[in-house]
């Protein structure tokens, strides 16, 4: 019935600033109504890591804690559940984006979000049990940088290409990904670090990878005496005419 997405600008984007997101944004509406379609873009702060997890099988484990009651990273969620509601409300099947968000809501406490992703899994050949037991089939590598201090900023781009460098994902269409690598436990802008709170936990192959990456991701985040308010991530909507 027409398109949803986000133009992502930042750091951690393709696009460096919010105007190039903007005008891209612009640019795809223009088309999308030119064709009839109706489109609805958010752009979206990427000025840092988003959700708590980089890597595939690292992301595999934040979407079924995601599903399942367990932590939700607050910027995730705010995405996630906003344009989940504007796909609801563009196919018809809530009266607005507030009715859209409880429907959301609802889906999640009552575990047929978990469920429907089960199915979905299975049906492309994974396991039927990988939300029951995730463990059984996803690797656990922690190693922990360190840091102490207020993170006051994170260079989203940084920890991608250090992860990049030990595997996580390619340069080049031969190359293969190393599922099992990433991080987890990111923190975020505002949240204080220390020996009880990692900056982020690393899941590596080996003592020189982890090393390799875990001094770029230390350098990826800037650190401060105080708090730092974080950004809001949701900045702006733009909507082909109705």
């Amino acid at each position: 019935n027409g398109l949803v997405m986000s133009v992502n600008y930042g750091s951690g984007a393709f696009m460096p600033t919010l105007e190039a997101a903007r005008a891209l944004a612009l640019s795809m509406l223009g088309v999308a109504e030119g064709a009839g379609v109706p489109m609805v873009t958010w752009l979206c702060d990427m000025d840092e890591v988003m959700g708590d997890a980089v890597g595939s099988l690292p992301q595999i484990r934040e979407v079924i804690a995601y599903l399942t009651g367990g932590p939700r990273e607050a910027r995730l969620e705010q995405i996630v559940t906003r344009l989940s509601a504007e796909v609801l409300v563009m196919g018809g099947l809530a009266a607005d984006i507030a009715a859209a968000e409880a429907m959301l809501a609802a889906r999640l406490a009552d575990g047929s979000a978990a469920e429907r992703f089960a199915r979905m899994v299975a049906a492309l050949g994974g396991p039927a049990d990988l939300v029951d037991h995730p463990d059984r089939y996803l690797q656990r590598a922690p190693v922990v940088p360190a840091g102490e201090g207020f993170v006051a900023r994170v260079d989203a781009r940084a920890v991608g290409m250090a992860l990049l460098s030990i595997g996580s994902g390619r340069t080049r269409p031969d190359q293969s990904i190393d599922h099992g690598v990433g991080l987890t436990g990111m923190a975020h802008v505002g949240d204080r670090v220390g020996p009880g709170r990692p900056i982020a936990v690393l899941h590596a192959r080996d003592e020189a990878t982890f090393e390799r990456a875990a001094a770029a991701i230390r350098a990826a985040v800037t650190l401060a005496d105080a708090p730092v308010p974080p950004s809001p991530v949701l900045i702006e909507r733009l909507a082909t005419p109705l």
